[in-house]
């Protein structure tokens, strides 16, 4: 007899599995980071800005306004048993003319860009202490709150309301900060440095009354991949770390945050104010990968349930867990980047295509309408969602060759600068700006940017495509933006026989998207009243693209022409400062 197998029944939920083999070992997600930091016999060679902020504010604020401050150069030592940082001159490498004591509240800046000298300009990040404080304000992605707030003050009016209290950052006092032309190199040692705050002990002091209690949980996907000319992945992997700021009253407040963790599926019994209600297509579960819990973590009661217990500090954002994921090998990434050069009879042309995915394309009109139309129930930004999230802060880095450079430089009054690209503009002949450009200098590249702006940046040795946002406005899906730079090579200047293999891109986007990694429940148990909820689903995209090369006459390729649409070429404000703001952008 034939048995015929009957067919499950469909579920309900999603568990995000990969699409390999999940027994084989996961990479490192650093490699040879603490190789690298054993290297450093003498320590990291950085530069600081002296003299150092005084830790009082007052002296802060009077030397900031007094004293003129300088780059040294110096070495830099981490102590992970006394977490310290020395610092210690060329000159006198046995002895340290200062040293700092970091604590469990400092926090590190953004990586940005500061002009150093006439020529060149440096990266930098610094070491601060954020102190937050209850003023009256209103946050714009916090508008949707505001009605729920205006109805409880009549609803309820024995009980004060606090409508246009929110906790802000208003003083950051600078504890130190770093330097480096190797952009590469300072990235390492944020990375240690990164690694040195997670192990340190968290302790709940500095206890303050706050007249709002709120917490905000924020989770952020970290992901590599590697992609080859063919735009196959290579290889990716991803790691997912979990913060959290709260601003509560009592000497121990427990809070219980519960995740969409496989362990957790039918197990969860939560009262209807801690419910976290995520506005997705489907309810996903993840199984996480070696994961690493912070010191304020109840190790046992995770063990048991996957329940996230502890007693946060006051006013401090501290990192409470990390944990990897396997994600899919088929995957389609939000932004697909493809570079090309061709290098022929001196004549070189670079061609870099930029398009986004079906999946994450929305206007801003219809993601504005959203937003104001969801459920207030949880205050909960709805970029969960797949379709109303946008690529930002866009960074596309083609390399260049060193005897190239000077092409790529002007000359101004104080120091130099950088070609910026066109645009087409309408009421323009077309063509216009390519016989304008070359009027003087035949040699003189012309570089056309359909979105955003690019320029050279001597501080990455590349040509920088920086784009704020994609989609934007009003754009449709898989809509392909063009960067096109032509030059021709002066007889005299060398051809390299090698050039760069690979180029960069790096984005961010408003939702876990690489782990699905979800806040179903944020509870304080000992509160009388339920505090504010927050969550704050973002990824860090970070690429390395292999350029395609034509160096041949056969090798060469014809691209098909992209639509410009007129519309789209009025630059956003951000880009504007820019092109008129020489001190930050050439």
């Amino acid at each position: 007899e034939k048995t015929q197998s009957i067919p499950s029944p469909p579920l309900d939920y999603y568990l995000h599995e990969p699409d390999f083999d999940d027994s084989a070992p996961l990479e490192p997600f650093h490699n040879d980071i603490n190789e690298l930091q054993l290297q450093q016999l003498n320590g990291w060679l950085l530069q600081i800005r002296v003299p150092l902020r005084q830790k009082d504010l007052y002296k802060s604020t009077f030397q900031r306004f007094s004293e003129t401050r300088t780059w040294q150069e110096c070495y830099v030592r981490i102590f992970f048993d006394e977490k310290k940082l020395r610092f210690y001159l060329p000159q006198t490498i046995e002895q340290s003319f200062a040293e700092i004591e970091l604590q469990t509240w400092y926090q590190c800046t953004k990586f940005n860009l500061q002009q150093l000298d006439q020529y060149s300009k440096i990266h930098t990040f610094k070491i601060y202490e954020a102190n937050y404080r209850e003023i009256p304000q209103v946050r714009i992605d916090r508008l949707v709150t505001l009605p729920e707030k205006l109805f409880r003050r009549f609803t309820r009016p024995n009980k004060a309301q606090q409508v246009l209290l929110d906790h802000a950052n208003c003083v950051q006092q600078e504890i130190v900060k770093f330097g480096q032309l190797n952009y590469t190199y300072l990235k390492q040692f944020f990375i240690i440095l990164d690694d040195l705050f997670w192990s340190m002990p968290v302790t709940r002091s500095r206890l303050e009354k706050h007249l709002k209690e709120e917490i905000t949980v924020k989770i952020v996907d970290e992901y590599y991949a590697h992609i080859d000319k063919y735009h196959h992945i290579c290889k990716h992997k991803s790691r997912t770390r979990l913060f959290l700021l709260a601003f509560l009253n009592g000497t121990e407040p427990v809070v219980e945050i519960g995740m969409n963790d496989w362990f957790r599926h039918g197990k969860e019994v939560n009262k209807r104010n801690e419910i976290i209600i995520n506005k997705t297509l489907q309810e996903y579960w993840i199984k996480p990968e070696q994961v690493e819990l912070a010191s304020v973590i109840d190790a046992n009661e995770y063990e048991n349930t996957h329940l996230l217990k502890l007693i946060p500090p006051d006013s401090q954002k501290v990192e409470i867990m990390r944990f990897r994921t396997r994600p899919k090998q088929n995957i389609e990434l939000p932004l697909q980047v493809y570079c090309f050069m061709s290098v022929i009879k001196r004549q070189v042309n670079i061609r870099i295509e930029a398009t986004v995915s079906n999946a994450f394309n929305i206007s801003i009109l219809s993601k504005a309408s959203s937003v104001a139309t969801n459920d207030k129930t949880a205050n909960v930004r709805d970029d969960n969602s797949d379709e109303q999230c946008p690529c930002e802060d866009i960074q596309i880095r083609f390399p260049i060759p060193d005897p190239w450079v000077y092409m790529f430089r002007v000359e101004k009054r104080f120091r130099y600068g950088a070609i910026h690209s066109v645009r087409r503009k309408a009421g323009k002949i077309k063509g216009l700006d390519r016989l304008m450009v070359h009027r003087n200098d035949a040699l003189t590249p012309f570089m056309a940017a359909s979105a955003g702006v690019a320029k050279y940046e001597q501080a990455f040795r590349s040509i920088v495509w920086r784009i704020d946002q994609l989609p934007k406005r009003d754009q449709g899906a898989y809509k392909t933006h063009v960067f096109e730079c032509s030059f021709s090579v002066a007889p005299h200047d060398p051809i390299p026989e090698k050039y760069e293999p690979i180029a960069d891109v790096e984005y961010c986007m408003s939702q876990a998207f690489v782990s699905h990694c979800q806040i179903r429940s944020v509870a304080v148990p000992s509160a009388e009243e339920t505090p504010e909820k927050w969550i704050r689903p973002k990824s860090l995209f970070t690429y390395t693209i292999d350029i395609e090369y034509a160096l041949k006459e056969e090798e060469k390729k014809e691209f098909a022409p992209i639509e410009i649409d007129m519309k789209e070429q009025t630059m956003s404000q951000s880009e504007t400062e820019n092109n008129s703001q020489s001190d930050d952008s050439d």
